[in-house]
């Protein structure tokens, strides 16, 4: 879609802000698969951005940029208006676009001309231009006529609508803009096939969390196609993500979704908004939250492999793992970790856009294999109930549709087959319960001095956790997305022991626990209060506890904070502490620095300064706008 813009000397006041409107509003219903161009013209002809003289995809970011520059003030009119230039100028860049060599190229489908003016005098206008370029009428043209003066000459943008298959509408008054500007949708709407469309992503006002809307239009097929609505259905996130249980990608694995423009429709690093979602769709490429610190091609040849519908199935033999450093979050902490990954990716269906990614884990894409009896698991069961050994399911655990909430759900839901899943998977669940339950001898401090220890706990890559707790009343959350889970099993080959600060008064103590045939099991930890952790720090280090002028700091990998004197700086980074000793540790090749782009990073609005006294002008400041308001009416 081209729009022109008459700027000419007559385009003022009230005309010049229903224009400006008008297209902003016509802007906000173009959608990721049109491309746009914005002409102004007056006596000569020229880009609203010079340096867009071209199609440009209409994506949040470019439209918002063209927003910015419709509202700029030195958008006014002025001189005579040379229709015939902007119109040229307009199929010009049509027909650049539909050259097969061209950098922008369009996929030639609907093309479109909007204008925007106060009146054209005469009857027609720009005959040999619309003859030269549109003679076999492929490009629709709509015309807009603004104000609401009687004597406005119309019948040339008119004749352009109607010789140009396009439409004529008039905007008399600002509040006529909303219904005016998506009537041409129902023209631009009549499909044949009607495919269905899926939403970005929003946040559902009634509380449905993020969620996207399947919608197709609706047409009466006994009436010129005539569009009657439009037909559509909620469905939430999670309902999509159901369909990648977390077991099956395994620890460190994560699915993704993208359109066919590259852009991201699901991805765990997709920022949310207060922890909920995004208050607009999301805009963001799949080239920027894939970060391969290590090797930036590879994000660059899967990102083009999965827009041009590629194919690449799910392989995990050895060969198929390539190391990266990629970037992980968790708690809206960022960190960059080594792992060993394997991509696969497919175009979802002809009849979406959609293509879909997984990203498994060298140690997440192996399950033990080995089968359980009925037997076993009840008597497992009962010695670990016996042994007040409390159970975690995870909330999005694949295998029941139900909740389980004790070990007599448990037990009934596996032994009668209540519950559903993939042989191997459900096999592992019974591997987990079985093995624990006749390994265990019990979890409880040795030592007195070990009170501080608030739970001991198990994580099973199945997404079971068994713990025991100090507090008759404590939960104990699961997942293998979890920090502590995730970062231990990524060094599950040095079985190192990682401690992270679950928050400022407590922390966690975690390590992987290797199984059968060297596959990652789960992860074995306590979790403790920082008392007792920085308490073990002071007793290794006692210039920590006895010189007041020293502060020590038990920093991880990454450089958080998992212990300190001053409690309130647990699991802070350590840079935004003690910015001058951490360059001084990357220096030193303690840490490695690594540099990439938030895009999605947004900046907090400026509050704006107030005083009591400038409410004693508000009358004189009415009494201007309204002497403003009335001269430019008058003008016109």
């Amino acid at each position: 879609m081209v729009i022109i813009l008459d700027l000419s000397g007559s385009v003022i006041g009230n005309r010049l802000l229903i224009i400006k409107s008008a297209i902003l509003k016509l802007l906000d219903t173009l959608q990721e698969n049109d491309f746009v161009s914005i002409i102004c013209f007056n006596k000569n002809a020229h880009y609203l951005k010079n340096c867009w003289d071209h199609l440009v995809q209409a994506t949040e970011r470019n439209k918002k940029i063209l927003k910015a520059a419709i509202k700029s003030d030195s958008v006014d009119g002025k001189n005579v208006a040379n229709v015939d230039k902007g119109f040229k100028l307009a199929f010009q860049t049509l027909e650049n676009a539909r050259k097969p060599n061209t950098e922008n190229r369009t996929s030639k489908c609907t093309q479109t001309i909007a204008f925007f003016s106060d009146g054209v005098e005469g009857d027609t206008v720009a005959e040999d231009v619309f003859k030269q370029y549109n003679g076999n009428k492929e490009v629709r043209v709509f015309t807009y006529l603004v104000g609401r003066e009687n004597g406005s000459p119309f019948e040339a943008l008119k004749w352009i609508a109607c010789n140009n298959r396009g439409f004529f509408y008039r905007i008399e008054t600002l509040s006529d803009v909303r219904q005016t500007m998506v009537k041409y949708l129902t023209v631009l709407s009549r499909s044949r096939s009607s495919k269905p469309k899926w939403t970005p992503l929003y946040l559902d006002a009634l509380g449905l969390g993020m969620t996207s809307a399947l919608v197709v239009p609706i047409f009466d097929k006994t009436n010129n196609k005539k569009q009657l609505g439009v037909l559509g259905s909620d469905v939430r996130l999670d309902e999509i993500l159901s369909n990648f249980p977390e077991p099956h990608l395994g620890s460190g694995g994560y699915p993704f979704i993208i359109t066919n423009n590259g852009l991201v429709f699901y991805h765990p690093l997709l920022k949310t908004e207060e922890g909920a979602g995004l208050k607009h769709p999301a805009n963001v490429y799949i080239s920027e939250l894939l970060h391969h610190f290590d090797n930036p091609d590879k994000t660059e040849t899967l990102a083009k492999d999965m827009i041009n519908g590629e194919v690449k199935e799910p392989s995990f033999a050895d060969k198929d793992f390539q190391e990266f450093l990629v970037l992980a979050k968790y708690n809206n902490k960022f960190r960059i970790v080594k792992r060993k990954l394997s991509y696969s990716y497919k175009k979802i269906s002809s009849d979406t856009s959609f293509s879909v990614g997984t990203a498994v884990t060298d140690y997440g894409s192996k399950l033990i294999d080995e089968s359980v009896g009925d037997g076993a698991i009840t008597a497992a069961l009962k010695q670990l109930k016996e042994r007040n050994v409390n159970i975690s399911i995870a909330k999005k655990w694949p295998y029941c549709s139900k909740p389980i909430n004790d070990w007599e759900e448990l037990k009934t839901s596996l032994t009668n087959s209540k519950c559903t899943g993939t042989d191997d998977l459900t096999n592992l669940v019974k591997y987990d319960i079985t093995k624990l339950g006749n390994q265990y001898t019990g979890w409880m401090p040795k030592k007195p001095s070990l009170s501080e220890v608030q739970a001991i706990f198990f994580g099973t890559t199945s997404g079971l956790t068994f713990y025991n707790s100090a507090g008759e009343n404590a939960t104990f959350s699961t997942s293998i997305k979890q920090e502590y889970f995730e970062r231990a099993a990524d060094s599950w080959k040095e079985r190192t022991i990682i401690f992270s600060a679950a928050s400022q008064n407590e922390a966690h103590a975690s390590r992987a626990v290797v199984g059968k045939d060297n596959v990652l099991w789960g992860v074995v930890g306590i979790h403790m209060n920082s008392t007792y952790l920085k308490q073990i720090v002071n007793e290794n280090h006692n210039m920590c506890e006895t010189d007041e002028g020293t502060f020590c700091y038990l920093v991880d990998e990454n450089g958080y904070i998992v212990s300190s004197k001053k409690e309130e700086k647990n699991g802070e980074f350590f840079g935004a502490v003690e910015g001058n000793v951490m360059r001084d540790l990357i220096n030193q090749s303690v840490y490695e620095k690594y540099n990439f782009t938030d895009v999605q990073a947004t900046c907090e609005p400026t509050p704006e300064e107030s005083s009591s006294s400038i409410r004693l002008l508000d009358p004189f400041f009415s009494v201007v706008n309204y002497a403003k308001w009335w001269t430019q009416t008058i003008a016109l």
